[in-house]
């Protein structure tokens, strides 16, 4: 006399059975999704995968998907599926994002890179090649350790050689340069210029 999962797993396999005279179907639904389908547990839906196995009517390999014997895969191209960008790129993007929206101001630094690699589950050399991927396009700079959001800023020095062109631009539109020309310490701050 048969168990009680066995005649489940028998009549199981002739519903499935009768499915498969539809011809567009080549592989039969997930093990967990005919398993809520049909309202038993994955071992009944095993035993009647077995059992229909048996009858020669499906085939499948181990971790593969379940094939209606004789069946080729479909000819139509699936579609393609949308590539998502790597771990690096989104790394990149956002902080590229977070530097633009000033999340990260200029001229302070940016997350250490031990930090970013333990929040986002990479390697130092990940977040490190995002950095200087940003050092390229001058929208961050490393100074000493320490990874600095924004260019390098060019200090000027009064001890720049002659032979370094100095430009200073004034904006002639406001009152306020007009009153700055007139003031003593001015006059002494364009002298260092010209020198």
């Amino acid at each position: 006399m048969k168990k009680h999962y066995e005649s489940q797993a028998d009549r199981i396999a002739d519903q499935i059975a009768s499915a498969l005279h539809d011809e567009n179907i080549v592989f039969l639904p997930p093990m967990r999704v005919l398993a809520q389908r049909y309202k038993v547990s994955l071992s009944t839906i095993y035993k009647a995968i077995g059992r229909l196995k048996a009858r020669k009517l499906v085939t499948s390999y181990r971790g593969g998907r379940v094939r209606v014997a004789g069946r080729d895969e479909p000819t139509q191209p699936l579609l393609p599926r949308e590539k998502k960008p790597s771990r690096d790129e989104q790394l990149y993007r956002e902080t590229k994002e977070n530097i633009a929206n000033g999340t990260y101001q200029r001229g302070f630094p940016l997350p250490k890179v031990g930090y970013l690699s333990l929040v986002h589950s990479v390697s130092h050399h990940a977040i490190t090649k995002v950095y200087r991927r940003l050092e390229q396009e001058n929208l961050a700079h490393k100074k000493g350790r320490t990874w600095i959001a924004g260019p390098r800023l060019i200090r000027l020095t009064g001890d720049q050689s002659p032979n370094q062109p100095v430009i200073l631009l004034l904006q002639s539109t406001e009152n306020f340069w007009a009153e700055m020309a007139q003031r003593p310490f001015f006059e002494t701050f364009c002298r260092s210029f010209q020198t």
